[in-house]
């Protein structure tokens, strides 16, 4: 984050409340918009800009500064008490919050694959006021997000702003992800064959998954990819992150053997431990916090809701709601006990003998690992 307060463009006369939101004649009652997040995808987004750019443009003109907007790819406009606005161009820094998926150092580069969540975008260094509006558009890749609250007859809450402005930037960066859980583009092929966005590997693996099935090109070869990736050192390193907190430390002894058959390549034996330990984890997790048991159906739904309370949001990038449905669909799937199932790998089938040996796969062994370290970063 720069240190220094990025210079602002002081505009006079600038009086804006909200947008309208229809076409309305003199004299005539209208809707306005006072608060909204948008991004560019919605047609929207690109009239309102229309709006707010001639605005800011002619205002800027009249303090003798010409503002190319086409060249712009941030903006920040502050407005004051009194008809003043500060405007802040191109450079003005933004101090994010996320939920890393690893230690890391001070001074050291952050990469979107290093990000499990993001919770908020700071302006940590703007002095805000409690009667201030504010307007912020912000670039994404190639696209951009725009927020707004300017209500003139309220206090600006600055912690609901910085939370808004990381969920547009959230959406904008993990849009794939997003976008799939919308369309079901490539989703449910990607589900039926056990995947999920797991928070390890979003940030640039699940999404060359997620386009494989989508596109139906490379199945085979992205998942023996990604299957390469999980070598001895990034299983330790998933390991250390289990050990780190109470609730799996605990049964270290029975879930380093399960990582270690994995590396080793015994899928057979890595998944028998895993798909039966959950329930049992999830259960310490309860009566702990509790005092009692519960079904498992009960344990899945609080895991879920542990996901929510983890981020504050049921639409993070953690996915609770979604990873609840991913559950009952395939960790807990049913079975027909009167046959032995090649295609189905269950903590059902597993536990009550019911899995066939070409079941046991390291794709397989890898998504019940991928799978708890998602429950630990609920928890």
């Amino acid at each position: 984050m720069m240190s220094d307060t990025p210079s602002a463009i002081r505009l006079k006369n600038f009086r804006i409340n909200g947008v309208a939101t229809s076409n309305v004649k003199k004299g005539e009652r209208s809707r306005v918009l006072v608060r909204a997040e948008i991004t560019s995808d919605q047609p929207e987004f690109h009239l309102f800009m229309q709006g707010i750019t001639n605005l800011v443009v002619g205002k800027a003109k009249d303090a003798g500064v010409v503002v190319q907007m086409d060249r712009v790819s941030a903006m920040l406009v502050v407005t004051r008490e009194g008809g003043i606005a500060d405007l802040y161009l191109h450079d003005f820094p933004f101090e994010m919050e996320i939920l890393a998926k690893r230690n890391m150092a001070k001074g050291e580069m952050v990469y979107q694959s290093d990000i499990a969540d993001v919770r908020r975008l700071r302006l940590s260094w703007l002095a805000l006021q409690p009667k201030d509006g504010v307007l912020c558009c912000f670039k994404v890749g190639w696209k951009f997000a725009l927020f707004f609250d300017l209500h003139p007859e309220r206090i600006l809450n600055v912690d609901a702003m910085e939370r808004t402005l990381g969920r547009l930037y959230r959406r904008l960066a993990f849009q794939a992800l997003y976008d799939a859980f919308e369309s079901e583009t490539g989703l449910s092929k990607l589900v039926a064959a056990g995947w999920f966005p797991f928070i390890e590997i979003i940030g640039g693996e699940f999404e060359e998954l997620l386009k494989a099935y989508g596109d139906d090109v490379n199945v085979e070869a992205e998942t023996a990819k990604l299957l390469r990736r999980f070598d001895a050192p990034r299983i330790d390193g998933l390991a250390m992150r289990w050990w780190k907190g109470s609730l799996l430390s605990r049964r270290r002894d029975i879930l380093e053997p399960a990582l270690e058959a994995f590396t080793h390549r015994d899928p057979v034996s890595c998944l028998k431990i895993i798909l039966t330990e959950i329930e049992g984890i999830l259960q310490d997790l309860h009566i702990g916090e509790q005092g009692s048991g519960m079904s498992t159906k009960e344990l899945l739904a609080f895991a879920a809701n542990r996901g929510v309370q983890k981020a504050s949001d049921p639409n993070s990038l953690l996915f609770p709601q979604q990873f609840l449905r991913y559950m009952r669909a395939y960790t807990y799937a049913r079975f027909d006990p009167r046959k032995a199932e090649a295609s189905v790998m269950s903590r059902h089938t597993v536990a009550h003998g019911r899995a066939m040996a070409k079941a046991y796969t390291m794709e397989r062994a890898l998504q019940s690992i991928l799978t708890l370290d998602q429950i630990n970063f609920y928890v």
